[in-house]
């Protein structure tokens, strides 16, 4: 009774978001829909925490900094992007391994931008300061490196030892690095590049206006998510041998979603500085068990949702229970479980199905 009084204190808070929604203008601009079925969960029980006190100087593997999370079959990972390595977890929120340290050697990390794992279990670093992305297995022993002719910010690994990053050239799209270290771009007809991707790496504010994922074996996830003006999620085929961009095709993005993100951005711009294309309006956009799961920097007011690749499928919405969403840095959800991250401290809940007789963050109804 009380996540569901919480719930309904969400759903009325967000009721007038709709009206903020966009329709498609052109043949570029961001397909919206709204659900065509829902369930919501929200965390219940915390099953564990990591460390048990992040102030405890007795702790020996504090988070300094928490940058990023991952997930992989047997555990997750979680980027300290200011102690300079990543923490392994089981799915029960047990430490298990420390992977890399700070320094510049081989196993060493300058720096962490984005952490993959792969189908065996192996973690795959990008470290621009050192110019590499290291492979390590679930334990933390060095598996091999890849040498980056430019700094990455963004990786996915198709699974055949190569691995794939954002082009600096927008108009190439995607760049193979193979284990031999050589890298070529992946060819594409330069018709088949939405607007919202044309920037490659680069947005007006530097690097990172890219995010790569692998969607399935051929299959990449794009992610344009800190430019307010070209939003989106593309997903884009490769041909058997992974050498050439086949297509590009945009996901839907819900409507509710754009409305509740556009709601924060204009909190944001609020601000007396220039925070326009500096606003992040995903915090990670990630495939769990064959779902595309967002979470979105919108507030504390909804912690992760499932991306529908089709109108007729159903959307899945976790909603915050209380003050765990507070401060959170990212958020994965692997079966009942959600992992929740903050910036000095990762926490796993158990979700609970919360009823509602409507979508808390409905447009259809505006």
């Amino acid at each position: 009774m009380q996540n569901e009084q919480r719930v309904l204190r969400t759903i009325a808070g967000f009721a007038g978001l709709a009206l903020l929604a966009c329709q498609p203008a052109g043949p570029d601009a961001v397909e919206t829909i709204d659900p065509a079925g829902f369930r919501v969960f929200a965390p219940a029980e915390r099953l564990a925490v990591f460390p048990p006190d992040p102030l405890d100087p007795e702790v020996e593997r504090p988070i300094e900094g928490a940058f990023g999370l991952a997930v992989g079959d047997s555990g997750f990972f979680v980027v300290d992007q200011i102690a300079g390595h990543v923490l392994a977890f089981d799915l029960d929120g047990r430490f298990r391994a420390q992977i890399g340290r700070r320094g510049d050697g081989p196993g060493e990390l300058g720096s962490v931008t984005s952490i993959a794992v792969g189908g065996s279990g192996a973690v795959s670093v990008a470290d621009p300061t050192n110019g590499r992305i290291s492979t390590f297995d679930s334990d933390g022993s060095l598996l091999g490196e890849i040498g980056t002719p430019f700094p990455v910010v963004s990786h996915a690994r198709p699974g055949d030892g190569a691995v794939i990053v954002p082009s600096l050239d927008g108009a190439r799209l995607v760049t193979r690095l193979d284990p031999s270290g050589a890298s070529h771009e992946l060819d594409i007809d330069p018709s088949m590049v939405p607007t919202g991707l044309r920037g490659g790496l680069r947005s007006r504010l530097g690097f990172g206006a890219l995010h790569i994922a692998m969607l399935e074996p051929e299959t990449l996830l794009l992610t344009q998510y800190n430019d307010a003006e070209r939003l989106g999620v593309w997903t884009a085929r490769l041909d058997p041998h992974g050498q050439r961009v086949t297509s590009v095709s945009p996901l839907p993005l819900p409507v509710w979603l754009l409305a509740m993100l556009r709601e924060q951005l204009a909190e944001f711009r609020k601000m007396e500085f220039e925070v326009e294309t500096a606003y992040m309006a995903f915090l990670s956009v990630r495939v769990v068990d064959g779902e595309i799961w967002i979470t979105p920097n919108a507030g504390g007011a909804l912690i992760a949702a499932t991306l529908p690749r089709a109108p007729t499928d159903s959307v899945t919405v976790i909603v915050p229970a209380g003050e765990e969403a507070d401060g959170m840095g990212d958020a994965a959800v692997v079966g009942d479980r959600l992992i929740l991250l903050g910036r000095t401290s990762v926490a796993l809940y158990r979700l609970e199905r919360v009823d509602v007789e409507r979508f808390p963050y409905a447009a259809s109804d505006r």
